[in-house]
């Protein structure tokens, strides 16, 4: 999943890096647009959940939508009615995604999740996807991506839960979009894994 970092200043020569940082400035100016059109869901602006992709998490018939944008996927059988999608070409619904997936309980998607490049050094895309969450979405938890070390933040839209994970090691992010019963029951099943382990070193 990851690439080599490129030290830039050890490659180019001074006008070199003048004119690249120009146009990652132009290209992150760009995709900044084009987060807040997807991201926010244009015609779902005013809904009750968050809407990326005008894919309205939790609503009826997003999951046969999903399946119609993101073109041919791989499917998964959760058990039940719940069924995991993965892409084939996660670029159909955002141009830099490395990985594109998406969980369905019956006809509605309750989760939705990129792989994203950070943008190189400084975090850049991770950076403006957050200031554009930011300006959509309340913060529950974390904040700010930094330029350097780990980055997390937390956001909540009526019945949706979405969270962006910059881990300082990765040269990706994760922004996952959830339907908050399901987040809700990740976190219990994660509580009740951790208190297992616990039960076990005490046990020992």
């Amino acid at each position: 999943m990851d690439d080599q970092t490129i030290d830039l200043k050890n490659f180019f020569k001074l006008h070199e890096r003048i004119a690249m940082s120009k146009r990652i400035i132009s290209k992150f100016a760009a995709s900044a647009a084009i987060m807040g059109a997807c991201f926010a869901g244009s015609a779902h602006a005013k809904s009750e959940a968050a809407a990326p992709f005008d894919i309205v998490i939790g609503g009826a018939g997003s999951c046969e939508q999903a399946l119609a944008q993101v073109g041919e996927t791989t499917k998964k059988d959760m058990g039940g009615d719940e069924f995991v999608y993965y892409a084939k070409d996660s670029t159909k619904l955002y141009p830099t995604a490395k990985k594109l997936v998406f969980r369905c309980d019956m006809d509605k998607v309750i989760a939705l999740s990129m792989s994203i490049p950070k943008g190189g050094m400084g975090n850049p895309e991770a950076r403006t996807t957050y200031n554009a969450l930011a300006k959509m979405y309340k913060r529950v938890a974390g904040g700010p991506i930094p330029q350097v070390g780990n980055g997390y933040a937390r956001f909540t839209k009526g019945s949706s839960v979405i969270e962006l994970d910059a881990p300082h090691m990765s040269f990706e992010f994760e922004l996952v979009y959830f339907e908050k019963e399901l987040y809700d029951r990740i976190v219990e099943l994660n509580k009740q894994d951790a208190a297992k382990k616990n039960a076990k070193k005490r046990a020992l």
